[in-house]
């Protein structure tokens, strides 16, 4: 299963920054509005995020087993949201106007 941190995307956030700051276009801000509408025209290839479908959020085989969790499906879900990023995808969406 590939696994992102929020500070590695932040990290890939920046980087998407300076790409974009590269070919003179403004940093891409408050990053929900436009993640979501590149999200809904990213039917083709490459995505932009690697969809898991397997695993879920419960913790297991120690003392802090939950039991139960959310567990991964296709398309967005509440393990992983929409899955672990996939730079080509990003790069083709979210670095040009």
């Amino acid at each position: 299963m590939v696994y992102v941190h929020v500070q590695a995307f932040a990290g890939i956030v920046s980087l998407l920054n300076a790409v974009r700051g590269a070919n003179n276009l403004p940093s891409l801000g408050f990053l929900h509005p436009r993640l979501y509408a590149a999200a809904a025209a990213a039917s083709s290839s490459p995505a932009m995020f690697f969809d898991i479908v397997v695993g879920n959020s419960s913790v297991g085989g120690d003392m802090y087993d939950c039991g139960n969790g959310f567990e991964a499906a296709t398309g967005w879900d509440a393990t992983t949201g929409w899955g672990s990023p996939r730079w080509e995808g990003l790069v083709k969406y979210l670095t040009q106007d």
